[in-house]
């Protein structure tokens, strides 16, 4: 019997990473920035939780990958301001000005989030 889903699962993250830690990231990257924040809550701890054991550790150490609750963390960042920028961008009683701040802050905050 074959299982599509098994059978032809791709074991790369978005990152081309094999590793478990690196595909709960993804996932929890999709739940957040989707508005899913009781699973990307969830994610995050489970991400915790695997980033503590100490294979993970290990593994992480060896490889010099940026730690996976700081690229979380940046990423919520990132989700937080775009969802402002939204907010006032569909508000014309906000001034042009104030937008492209927040426009700015949304840029800043992917950037760090690319850099890692």
């Amino acid at each position: 019997m074959q299982i599509d889903f098994i059978d032809n699962f791709d074991s790369q993250s978005s990152t081309g990473s094999a590793d478990l830690g690196d595909k709960i990231l993804d996932a929890f990257y999709v739940a957040y920035s989707t508005g899913e924040t009781e699973i990307a809550t969830a994610l995050r701890k489970i991400l915790a939780d695997y980033v503590n054991r100490p294979a993970a550790e290990r593994f992480a150490a060896a490889s010099n990958r940026t730690d996976p609750l700081r690229r979380a963390a940046l990423w919520t960042a990132v989700v937080k301001t775009r969802e402002e920028y939204k907010r006032l961008a569909s508000s014309p009683a906000v001034a042009s000005s104030e937008k492209a701040a927040v426009l700015q802050e949304v840029e800043d905050a992917y950037r760090r989030w690319a850099r890692g």
